[in-house]
């Protein structure tokens, strides 16, 4: 819910971006103005985009399992250690446990070794009380950087969104009105065929690729990703690749 709010004020963001064309007269610019304009917010945006990923996304927590302490993927089958003593421990859901004395996070209850809906005698917890917590650690959540950057990327959609008016305009005004309406239509095809229908599977091939926990759906089959590997996600959205 969070971060759909967030992406709202993003979407504000790019709303704002293709009105700031309008009271600065911009349309009235020969076309060569207009796609010089588009460059530099590209260029803007590009600027505004790297720093804010690299600098301010937070770290991955240590989830035992899953995540060491300095926030490095592990083996995914040291997840089912702790838990020999049941048969199968089902990640259709997340529902974390925390050992407040070593600040580690399990990924549930049965994957910490927990032998009774109380949390304790978890067979993984080295407290000498014994005893999980619901929920995940206090000190996971240190991360502040949230509205850092979701103010970054309300300027990065208002940058990427200026040139979503002038573009077409400068393109249009290359051919006579009789060419218009083709000259729209194989722009329209084109950017279907080589931009808008690829790039969500290609981007989301490259956002699975740094999932390190998948969900099971009830009948065993893979669900949606539960746990994401930031700093892979980071990668992911600057140089394509985990």
């Amino acid at each position: 819910s969070i971060a759909g709010l967030c992406g709202g004020l993003c979407a504000l963001g790019g709303l704002i971006g293709c009105l700031i064309p309008i009271p600065f007269g911009t349309f009235r610019l020969p076309s060569y103005k207009l796609l010089f304009i588009c460059f530099l917010t590209s260029v803007s945006c590009l600027v505004v985009y790297l720093p804010s990923l690299y600098r301010f996304p937070c770290e991955n927590q240590h989830i035992f399992g899953v995540f060491d302490e300095h926030g490095n993927p592990l083996d995914n089958s040291m997840l089912y250690s702790c838990s020999s003593f049941c048969k199968s421990c089902s990640i259709y859901t997340f529902e974390p446990v925390c050992n407040e004395e070593s600040s580690t996070i399990y990924f549930s209850p049965c994957h910490a070794g927990c032998q009774d809906a109380n949390l304790t005698e978890c067979l993984c917890d080295g407290s000498s009380k014994n005893t999980l917590t619901e929920g995940l650690c206090d000190n996971s959540s240190d991360c502040d950087s949230l509205w850092k950057i979701t103010l970054c990327f309300m300027i990065v959609f208002a940058f990427l969104y200026v040139p979503l008016p002038l573009v077409p305009t400068a393109f249009l005004r290359q051919f006579k009105s009789d060419e218009k309406p083709t000259a729209t239509s194989l722009n329209l095809i084109l950017n279907r065929l080589l931009g808008a229908i690829p790039a969500p599977i290609v981007v989301g091939a490259i956002i699975d690729d740094a999932c390190v926990v998948w969900g099971e759906n009830e009948d065993g089959s893979q669900g949606s990703c539960l746990i994401y590997d930031n700093r892979g996600l980071v990668r992911a959205f600057t140089i394509m690749r985990k």
